[in-house]
């Protein structure tokens, strides 16, 4: 298991190629644990699944590479993301969200995602 919460200056993390499956070795993802990381690099791996408080552990994060992954979709809380300008999104099986608005890059999937979590029911 790595320890993210030992690296608070880590300002890109690089870990595309590692057939990768889940984000849960990385350490507790529920609170601020990478203050300084602008770039998390998971292309080409498999992970299946972000979770949807990585932003709360991100919170300066930049740029997510996570193209050529498992990823049937995006927590919509991820709309909510301010910090977030460029995300890699191709080469996945999406179920979520439809190519055509990957195709028209981050903006209009955050948005699209944005409006998911208008529609969410509070828990």
């Amino acid at each position: 298991e790595l320890v993210l919460g030992a690296c608070p200056e880590l300002s890109e993390l690089r870990l595309n190629s590692n057939r990768i499956e889940s984000l849960h070795p990385l350490g507790d993802l529920s609170a601020p644990c990478l203050n300084s990381l602008c770039v998390f690099d998971l292309e080409s791996n498999k992970v299946s699944d972000m979770p949807a408080g990585l932003q709360g552990a991100l919170p300066s994060l930049t740029t997510l590479l996570v193209a050529n992954n498992n990823l049937p979709g995006l927590p919509p809380t991820f709309g909510e993301w301010t910090s977030l300008r460029a995300v890699s999104l191709h080469g996945n099986p999406w179920r979520q969200i439809r190519n055509a608005l990957i195709q028209k890059g981050w903006p209009a999937v955050q948005e699209f995602l944005r409006t998911r979590v208008a529609e969410e029911p509070p828990l």
